[in-house]
């Protein structure tokens, strides 16, 4: 079994110990750890060595610069990782089986911890969100129209019109939106956003604090001209959401934890 220690030099290193000295029983361990390949481990022989490689440089680097695990650089680094993550774990829902599509156990297992991390931070950091923080306003590319935000996203977001689902400036995905007609507002957030067809105003409902960070707002243009276009009863039947047994969950900051948790001991498995 591989433990984390403190190095000579005073880094962070792994010590490997023989199970069998503290319990006869796991003999088999210890076969086991000799027959186990480096990249396991360290991933420096993985046929994905250069992205895990990249992650653990900028890891360590924000764990020097912060050793409290709790700077912005949590959240960069996250939004790095999750789209890794999503692609090489996957999880049937008909059986809950898991697989992990990657030689490197370790790269995935650091990726999962600092995203659990970030959600973590992001939970905290909405429990003392302020609420009346002054709305910033955009105007859009013709000058006809303004951009304006939520603290929070809103509860009623619409139809789907299309994601980047990666990191972007929040100009490029206002400008992505403004291109399309039946865009009208999108969530904006750390790891991408999302076009939505809906007309949002000041004062609609936004999700309750606490189940989504101020990291996600609700983007919306001024004067909508979705409403114009769009016969009111149609709108509303087609923006409705479904309730009961019907409706779709959303994902907490604290969910999202537990998910990663949940991956984190299925990859130590």
């Amino acid at each position: 079994a591989a433990i984390r220690s403190v190095s000579s030099s005073g880094g962070l290193g792994y010590t490997v110990t023989d199970p069998a000295s503290y319990d006869p029983a796991l003999r088999a361990e210890t076969t086991f750890d000799r027959q186990r390949s480096a990249r396991d481990c360290f991933c420096g022989q993985s046929r994905h060595s250069q992205v895990y490689w990249n992650f653990h440089v900028q890891l360590h680097e924000g764990l020097s610069s912060d050793p409290s695990f709790s700077g912005p650089w949590v959240h960069e680094l996250c939004a790095v990782a999750y789209p890794v993550i999503f692609r090489v774990v996957s999880v049937d829902p008909t059986d809950d089986s898991f697989a992990m599509h990657s030689d490197c156990s370790a790269g995935i297992l650091a990726m999962v911890i600092v995203c659990a991390q970030s959600s973590a931070l992001q939970r905290l950091q909405a429990l003392v969100a302020v609420e009346d923080a002054p709305i910033q306003r955009i105007p859009s590319r013709d000058g006809s129209r303004v951009w304006q935000h939520t603290p929070r996203v809103v509860t009623e977001e619409g139809m789907s019109i299309g994601d980047i689902f990666q990191p972007a400036p929040l100009a490029e995905c206002l400008a992505k939106c403004e291109e399309i007609p039946q865009c009208q507002s999108l969530a904006f957030g750390p790891y991408g956003c999302h076009l939505k067809d809906r007309c949002v105003h000041e004062g609609d409902t936004m999700v309750p604090a606490g189940e989504q960070g101020d990291d996600y707002q609700t983007y919306y243009l001024e004067p909508c001209v979705g409403e114009l276009r769009v016969p009111e009863p149609i709108r509303r039947q087609e923006l409705e959401e479904p309730t009961g047994d019907q409706a779709l969950p959303r994902n907490t900051h604290v969910e999202e934890m537990l998910n990663m948790m949940s991956f984190a001991l299925r990859v130590l498995q």
